[in-house]
């Protein structure tokens, strides 16, 4: 089976959930799949292409054929490209991007008859339409009054995302509810920082956009840090709006809270900074999986997580907290946190591993993705 995956970046590029999610699902269903992607030559909002790569022509990366270009999804451009692949299904993972709305325009107007698999990878929840939501609420009317989602076959990756989708499409069929295709291989745990009772040291590690909500943090800890407690925030700057306003708040901090910003990290960086640091911390507004959580837990770090991921009842398996946004409550987790010993600490590491571990996608994952997609494929063009 052909599958033509439709995206604003692939690998070798990382900045982002849907990127890595693609990346993923090809480096597990490669094999199965002949996979083809369309895809810009640069990470989003990212100013230079990646290097080594060959541009406006079909080239290969991993098990992939890819078609990079600085602007790959014009309507008449990505017309040609699918009729040149000769997909049987195409696959899109967003609804607000570029290529996918100029994908849903071909098929509105006839051009495009292939079956079409969508995963909004978590566009619809409420805390991701709260970026630019006159916008976004404006296109998903003209989507809806359009009918262009009319034949499409839709991914959730949990149940949350199932009922977003109802919602938004209410006259759409039921999506398929699979979640998210892990890396092939286990990440390594990595050694167990020292834990001193009275101090802590957080990372953040993610984009410096409002929906990973870091000014929650930072307003949490100006209003209740006592002291004791160092943040390390690690990710690009995709909106500069938001990040002046989490430097006015790193300017309000207490003397005693050390806060430093290094930046952007790759991949391989993370779990170099998972070992410096204590736990991980994602206020997030809504995740659909949380790649960096995932990663986080197999590391054998503790992660403090908004109840807007599906990553719940971390205090179970004592392996972190799952908390709704409310201060009061995060607060006193950052002080259980700050006052273990070094003893409490290392049983939370062991949690954290064993969760991260028995959370990962199994191979039932791998062989229902692909049922998805020769599902989509039988149901014929629009």
């Amino acid at each position: 089976m052909k599958v033509l995956a439709i995206s604003q970046s692939f690998a070798p590029g990382f900045r982002g959930g849907s990127i890595q999610a693609l990346t993923f699902m090809v480096e597990r269903l490669g094999h199965d799949c002949e996979f083809w992607v369309i895809a810009k030559d640069r990470d989003p909002r990212q100013p230079n292409r990646f290097s080594g790569i060959d541009v406006d022509r079909w080239t290969t990366f991993g098990l992939a054929r890819v078609y990079y270009s600085a602007r790959p999804h014009g309507p008449i451009l990505l017309a040609r490209l699918i009729a040149q692949a000769a997909p049987d299904v195409l696959f899109i993972n967003s609804l607000f991007a570029t290529g996918s709305a100029a994908l849903l325009a071909l098929r509105l107007v006839g051009a495009v008859r292939t079956p079409t698999v969508v995963a909004p990878e978590g566009e619809l929840a409420p805390g991701a339409l709260l970026k630019s939501p006159g916008r976004k609420r404006w296109y998903l009317r003209m989507a809806r009054a359009l009918r262009v989602c009319d034949g499409v076959t839709w991914i959730a990756r949990d149940t949350a995302e199932q009922a977003d989708i109802a919602t938004t499409f209410p006259e759409t069929t039921p999506a398929f509810l699979v979640p998210c295709l892990g890396p092939s291989k286990p990440r390594d745990m990595v050694p167990v920082i020292e834990k001193t009772p009275g101090s802590v040291t957080l990372l953040f590690v993610s984009r410096l956009a409002p929906k990973k909500n870091l000014t929650f943090l930072l307003e949490l800890l100006r209003d209740h840090a006592e002291g004791g407690v160092d943040l390390e925030i690690v990710g690009p700057i995709e909106d500069d709006r938001y990040w002046a306003r989490c430097q006015d708040l790193i300017a309000q901090l207490p003397a005693s809270v050390r806060v430093t910003y290094h930046g952007e990290c790759t991949p391989d960086e993370v779990p170099g900074w998972l070992a410096r640091t204590h736990a991980l911390v994602l206020p997030s507004l809504g995740e659909n999986y949380g790649y960096v959580v995932a990663e986080a837990l197999e590391a054998g770090r503790p992660v403090l997580v908004s109840d807007q991921t599906p990553w719940s009842h971390l205090q179970t398996d004592v392996a972190g907290w799952t908390l709704p946004l409310v201060a009061e409550q995060w607060w006193a987790a950052i002080a259980e946190l700050r006052w273990m010993s070094a003893i409490e600490y290392h049983g939370w590491c062991v949690g954290a591993r064993t969760r991260g571990v028995a959370a990962r996608p199994p191979r039932d994952l791998e062989r229902a993705t692909i049922e998805v997609f020769r599902h989509a494929a039988g149901t014929g063009a629009r």
